[in-house]
C-alpha cells in the first residue's frame, strides 16, 4: 500500500479516472462545469477562446496526470513567445492551465501542479503599442467628415455626431452604445454612465451566434460615474436627437429603427471616417485617448482625467 501511495504521489494521481483524462478532456469539462456559472458571458468567451486556440492545440493531447513542467514550458509558453504573441495572450494561457490544475488538486484528482514551476517571461520584454490620439489638425478633419451633409440634408455618416460625442466625453464604446436619453441631464449638463454593451456567444442557440447584451457591470468599480458635458457634447447630442430620438428609454446611438447599435457597426463607421479624413489607421479607442490629451492640454490633473475616464487608478 505504501508503495502504491508513493507511486500515486510521484505521478500526481489520486484516482483511476484521472489517469485516463487528457488535458483536452479535463480542461473542457472544467470550463463547462466549474467556470460557466462564475464568469460573465464575455469572460467565459475569452477563456474558451484561450483554451481552444492556445492550450488544447499545444498540450491538449497529453494525459493530465503525465504532463510535465518542461512540456508546458516548451510546447505552450515558449512556443507562444517564439510566435511573438502578446504578453496578455501568454499570461491568459498560463493562468488558465494553472487554474485548471489547481482545480484538479482541490477536487483530489491530482496532488501535484506542474504549472507551479513554469517560468513566465517578464512583461517588460514585450513592446506595447504607444497610445495614439488626434492632434488639433486631425481633430478638425475628423469633425468635418463626421458632420458632412449631402445637398438633400442627409448626413453621410449617421453615427458621425456620435463620434463627436465620444470625442468630447471619453466614454468607452460599450458604454456609449448602452446610453439612453434618460442618462442625459440637459439642464445640469451631465451624463450618467452606469451600463455597458457587449457581444457574447448565445449558448442557448445551436448556431452559437454572437448576440448583443447589456451588462449592468462595468469594466471597473469606478466606471460608474457622472460626467460633466461640455458645449460640443451637448451640441452633438442635440444633432443626434433630431433623427435618433425614440423616447427617454431609447438608446442615444440607436439605429434608424430605434434599435440598439452593435459595436461592429460603430467600428466600421469610425474606420471609414478616419480613412476619408486622411488620418493614419488607428483604433476606435483613439477617441478616448484624444479626449484625455485635450484635458491634459487644458491643465487637468492625472487624478481628474482618471476619474472622468472611469479608470480604477
Amino acid at each position: 500500500v505504501d508503495k502504491l501511495d508513493h507511486f500515486k504521489r510521484t505521478r500526481g494521481l489520486c484516482d483511476d479516472n484521472t489517469d485516463k483524462n487528457t488535458v483536452d478532456d479535463f480542461i473542457t469539462d472544467w470550463l463547462k462545469n466549474a467556470k460557466s456559472a462564475r464568469l460573465k458571458p464575455t469572460s467565459y468567451d475569452r477563456l474558451e477562446s484561450t483554451i481552444n486556440h492556445s492550450i488544447i492545440p499545444a498540450i491538449g493531447y497529453h494525459k493530465l496526470s503525465e504532463l510535465t513542467t518542461q512540456q508546458i514550458q516548451e510546447d505552450l509558453i515558449n512556443d507562444m513567445i517564439n510566435k511573438q504573441l502578446s504578453y496578455s495572450s501568454i499570461k491568459k494561457s498560463h493562468n488558465a492551465i494553472n487554474a485548471c490544475y489547481k482545480y484538479a488538486i482541490s477536487t483530489r484528482k491530482l496532488t501535484f501542479n506542474p504549472v507551479s514551476a513554469v517560468e513566465m517571461p517578464s512583461s517588460k520584454q514585450f513592446e506595447r503599442e504607444p497610445a495614439h490620439w488626434f492632434n488639433d489638425e486631425e481633430i478638425q478633419r475628423f469633425k468635418q467628415v463626421c458632420t458632412f451633409q449631402y445637398k438633400n440634408g442627409k448626413y453621410r455618416y449617421a453615427l458621425g455626431y456620435g463620434m463627436i460625442f465620444i470625442l468630447n466625453t471619453g466614454v468607452r464604446i460599450g458604454e456609449a452604445l448602452a446610453l439612453t436619453w434618460k442618462d442625459v441631464n440637459f439642464k445640469e449638463m451631465t451624463l450618467t454612465v452606469n451600463k455597458n454593451v457587449v457581444m457574447a456567444v448565445n449558448r442557448k442557440s445551436e448556431s452559437k451566434s454572437r448576440v448583443l447584451t447589456n451588462q449592468p457591470t462595468l469594466k471597473t468599480k469606478k466606471s460608474s460615474r457622472c460626467i460633466p458635458l461640455n458645449g460640443n457634447a451637448i451640441s452633438a447630442l442635440n444633432q443626434i436627437k433630431e433623427t435618433r430620438y425614440f423616447g427617454e428609454n431609447s438608446c442615444i446611438l440607436s439605429t434608424e429603427f430605434g434599435e440598439q447599435n452593435k459595436p461592429g457597426n460603430f467600428l466600421r463607421t469610425f474606420e471609414a471616417i478616419v480613412k476619408r479624413a486622411g488620418i493614419e489607421k488607428c483604433g476606435v479607442h483613439t477617441l478616448r485617448h484624444t479626449f484625455a490629451s485635450q484635458l491634459f492640454a487644458h491643465g487637468k490633473s492625472v487624478k481628474e482625467v482618471s476619474e472622468l475616464l472611469g479608470h480604477e487608478d
